[in-house]
């Protein structure tokens, strides 16, 4: 399957809104919790954003899941 028909079929978005925006927005979010997790940072926030990466990584996995599914 070349990537036009992937693009243009049903999966390629999600309440209208790309999949790959959403796997950029998540990955963006996912980047900038880690940098808010290092020893110079507050331990509340160092926590807070653990727990945002955890979720966000929890997500992405079942997202990959799903994917393979898919295929």
């Amino acid at each position: 399957m070349d990537c036009n028909k992937v693009l243009q079929s049903p999966w390629s978005s999600w309440l209208g809104i790309p999949v790959s925006f959403l796997a950029v927005s998540t990955y963006g979010c996912l980047l900038v919790a880690a940098s808010f997790s290092g020893p110079s940072v507050p331990p509340i926030l160092a926590r807070f954003s653990w727990n945002i990466v955890t979720v966000l990584s929890v997500m992405v996995a079942a997202t990959a899941v799903w994917f393979m599914g898919l295929q």
